[in-house]
């Protein structure tokens, strides 16, 4: 104590009254702590008053010792952090070069507060745990407890998140790594390295889709442990659902049906359910795979054919064949034979014989009634009924010349009986016949086919009358006034028909040509 009170007399101006307290205080039997209670520049905070009577628990006594050293040896949680780095004290800089008593003053009153913290400026990226997420609005009493200084809060996310986990810690401590800070129900997890890719559907489902304890490592891999209740083959076709089925869609299938069953899948089948074919839901049952087995009630021909449907049918649509008429029944489809429907020539089973004849199925249509007989073909067509057709007219006694070859067949026949038309001119040409059927039945004998105008009759061999002359150039009425005059009743006699011509009045006779030329009227001949 020597040194401590000639300490205190260079410290304290002498005044009377204050040597008088010294004077007691110094005495050699005063105790120090009633020394050192006198000197205090005030009460120390509550958190301190446990050591208020020692000072030397903060305070050095000229040995060179820093404060912060004695600081550090109560509160060496603060002193770990400084020297890792660590925490608050270990990222600011001041609390390893600076005495603590800098930023922490005490000896003002029990109420005072030394920490000086305010926890709405406080910034936490200067401890060891940053704030993200829904950790950075969480209010700070949610994870610090009232009688638990801040640092001393564990990190861990069980600590806050015990009640929180499903998993009863089952998957460890280490919340973070499969779920956010942002949203507890959004995970994280890499489902890829527990040996079970997550693709289609699956990657949509809920965790207890599947996972039906927290235990998630006790979680069966096999499709049928979580999808036996929509397993519609009960197992008969295995337990590896994905053999078969896509993890996309349910109804999404892969099944190789070619390959496995060979059987493929084409045309009409190819868009089928599998119920359509499969009667029942053991698709490995062993099964008929002939046309007939689905088709029975399509057969028209009543199995009359056989059970290979395909032979004819196309697998894309029903009604759609392949048979080869021609190869098969030696009668080629051609023209409008070939988009006939089959039931059009066939009217009865497919095995009855059909006959070949054209009249076999087109004797309604016959407008001829048999007369020319059973081949329509050899006159019409195969594209139309009315078109193409091919008649020669010249194979019968009636060839067509001329105008005729150009007439429709109903201009000569107004029948469809063919063989009843008559062949006589008179029998067409009747009205036009301006002889009235005096000169006969024959018209071709004088008129040409090519046009009725245009005649065919020799006047100086068939009558006894020859033509020159003026003669030669008149039109046939010009000297038969009466068309329907026979020829013979004609005159010949030159007077009959020039008669206004002759100036003689008859003095020389009828027989003009005695003088007269036919070549002109005029001229005289020389006697």
């Amino acid at each position: 104590m020597p040194g401590v009170r000639k300490s205190l007399l260079r410290l304290l101006p002498i005044t009377p009254t204050l040597g008088l307290v010294l004077a007691v205080v110094l005495a050699p039997a005063a105790s120090a702590s009633v020394l050192e209670k006198l000197v205090m520049p005030g009460p120390v905070a509550a958190v301190h008053q446990d050591i208020e009577g020692e000072c030397a628990q903060c305070h050095s006594k000229g040995s060179g010792v820093s404060e912060q050293k004695l600081c550090v040896n109560c509160h060496q949680r603060v002193g770990s952090d400084i020297d890792s780095g660590n925490g608050f004290h270990g990222r600011d800089n001041r609390a390893a070069t600076e005495n603590c008593s800098s930023c922490h003053t005490d000896h003002e009153g029990r109420d005072a507060n030394i920490i000086d913290f305010d926890p709405h400026v406080f910034d936490h990226a200067f401890t060891d745990f940053p704030l993200a997420g829904a950790h950075a609005v969480a209010e700070c009493e949610s994870c610090h407890q009232a009688d638990t200084v801040y640092a001393a809060t564990a990190s861990e996310c069980v600590a806050c998140h015990r009640e929180q986990d499903p998993h009863r810690e089952q998957l460890g401590t280490s919340c973070g790594d499969c779920h956010s800070e942002s949203e507890w129900t959004g995970a994280t997890f890499e489902h890829d390295l527990t040996g079970f890719l997550l693709t289609g559907a699956h990657t949509k489902a809920t965790c207890e889709s599947c996972h039906r304890s927290p235990v998630f490592a006790d979680a069966s891999p096999r499709c049928v442990d979580c999808h036996r209740n929509e397993d519609v083959h009960k197992g008969g076709n295995g337990e590896n659902c994905g053999d078969c089925h896509a993890t996309s869609n349910w109804s999404s299938l892969r099944f190789d049906h070619l390959g496995l069953t060979g059987f493929g899948l084409s045309g009409g089948h190819d868009g089928l359910t599998c119920d359509s074919c499969h009667a029942t839901a053991d698709f490995a049952a062993q099964r008929d795979a002939t046309c007939h087995t689905c088709h029975a009630g399509d057969d028209v021909h009543s199995g009359s054919l056989g059970s290979d449907c395909a032979s004819c049918h196309a697998v894309a649509d029903w009604a759609m064949t392949s048979f080869d008429h021609s190869a098969i029944s030696n009668f080629e489809l051609r023209g409008a034979h070939t988009s006939a429907p089959c039931a059009a020539c066939h009217t009865g089973s497919a095995a009855e014989p059909v006959a070949s004849e054209c009249g076999a199925c087109h004797a309604d249509e016959d407008s001829h009634l048999g007369q020319l007989g059973a081949n329509c073909a050899s006159c019409h067509g195969e594209v139309t009924w009315a078109e193409g057709i091919r008649f020669d007219h010249g194979l019968t006694a009636f060839p067509l010349l001329g105008q005729h070859e150009q007439l429709v067949c109903a201009s000569c026949h107004e029948s469809q009986a063919f063989h009843d038309a008559a062949v006589a001119c008179a029998d067409c040409h009747g009205e036009d016949d301006p002889h009235a059927g005096a000169l006969g039945q024959e018209c071709g004998e004088c008129h040409n086919p090519a046009s009725w105008n245009a005649t065919l009759f020799d006047h100086d061999t068939a009558t006894q009358f020859a033509l020159t002359g003026e003669h030669i150039g008149l039109a046939c009425d010009a000297c038969h006034r009466d068309s329907a005059t026979a020829a013979a009743s004609v005159p010949t006699q030159c007077g009959q028909c020039h008669q206004r011509d002759d100036r003689h009045d008859g003095r020389f006779g009828p027989d003009c040509g005695s003088c007269h030329s036919t070549t002109s009227f005029a001229r005289v001949a020389e006697l």
